[in-house]
């Protein structure tokens, strides 16, 4: 499997367990299923929409991080994960902020984002439970950017 498939794949599960946890909410829901149907720009729209009615709602910017993360806007993906985790952190959110702040880091070799990096995996690696499908990837990125 390669990668760029593999992390595709882990958004869209995490995007297919984001719906399940909306099961009251209609309108997240909804948006949530248009991005698993693809419609990832009109899913991106509402979010947005439901984010500024329910600015303290993590999930809604955690759903959007993965979105813009998905539509290869770094910025944006970075911005909408930093607030989810400020406001609720899950291993999910702390796993794709360790890969954008890595790939920020490694396009400009500006070790603040390796800084950054660093802290999310770290962060993974304290939430995220002991059997987790990410772990052992989390810890050979921290290894790796010990090494560095």
């Amino acid at each position: 499997m390669n990668t760029s498939f593999s992390h595709a794949l882990f958004l869209f599960l995490a995007l297919s367990l984001t719906v399940i946890g909306f099961a009251g909410d209609e309108a997240l829901r909804s948006a949530l299923e248009q991005a698993n149907k693809g419609e990832v720009e009109s899913a991106i729209t509402e979010l947005k929409k439901i984010s500024e009615k329910n600015p303290g709602d993590a999930r809604v910017h955690q759903s959007l991080g993965f979105l813009y993360q998905t539509n290869d806007q770094v910025n944006e993906a970075i911005q909408e994960l930093e607030k989810a985790v400020s406001i609720s952190p899950s291993p999910e959110a702390l796993y794709s902020l360790g890969l954008l702040y890595e790939s920020k880091w490694l396009s400009s070799n500006d070790n603040s984002w390796k800084s950054k990096a660093h802290s999310s995996w770290g962060r993974f690696l304290k939430e995220a439970p002991p059997n987790h499908p990410r772990r052992s990837i989390a810890e050979k990125h921290l290894n790796k950017l010990n090494q560095n």
